[in-house]
């Protein structure tokens, strides 16, 4: 095995090792993930690994604040596309929950699922929801509407994770929860 010292930028080192959790548990599933097969995946000591993640839930506690902090940033990138209050932050929110780009959805499904048994993991996740909620609700919109958005895009992006049967009307739904949230905005902003 290859392995680098860590004389680099100890962030750079962490992203790295992030990188190569994300491709071995997308590639070979969460219950496969080990110290040892990042560590070579990311052509790195496992002692570099335990340097940054002391264990492998801590490591997949990492895996869930990127990919939730990556789902914030989809959130702001279409606030900033579609700004008008109120509901800007609600319309954005059911936007980003249904946006496919990014990591694959069993991986995400897969992290969720550990969250239960993990508690750092369902620390970040409560934490994450709590913001979410309270944003919904301070969006404008009446707080039950909003919530009521939030939750249907998260059964809407469950369903096509899991690839079970959405709506035959998908995109007549997806138009009703953005007028909904206070957004009359063409579908290519979905």
């Amino acid at each position: 095995m290859v392995t680098h010292r860590l004389a680099r930028d100890p962030e750079k080192t962490r992203e790295m090792i992030l990188d190569a959790a994300e491709k071995v548990a997308e590639e070979k599933g969460l219950g496969t993930l080990t110290l040892d097969l990042v560590a070579q995946s990311a052509s790195i000591s496992k002692g570099g690994v335990l340097h940054h993640f002391p264990n492998k839930n801590a490591l997949i506690s990492g895996l869930m604040e990127r990919l939730t902090g990556r789902f914030q940033q989809k959130i702001e990138s279409f606030i900033q596309q579609d700004p008008t209050a109120p509901g800007a932050y609600t319309r954005a929110y059911l936007r980003a929950m249904l946006d496919n780009d990014g990591p694959s959805a069993d991986l995400i499904y897969a992290l969720l699922s550990e969250a239960r048994n993990i508690p750092e993991v369902m620390n970040l996740l409560r934490a994450d929801c709590i913001l979410w909620q309270r944003r919904t609700e301070e969006d404008g919109l009446d707080p039950a509407v909003a919530s009521a958005i939030r939750f249907a895009g998260e059964g809407m992006s469950a369903a096509m994770m899991f690839g079970l049967a959405g709506p035959s009307c998908h995109e007549d739904v997806i138009q009703f929860l953005l007028q909904l949230a206070g957004g009359n905005k063409p579908s290519n902003l979905v």
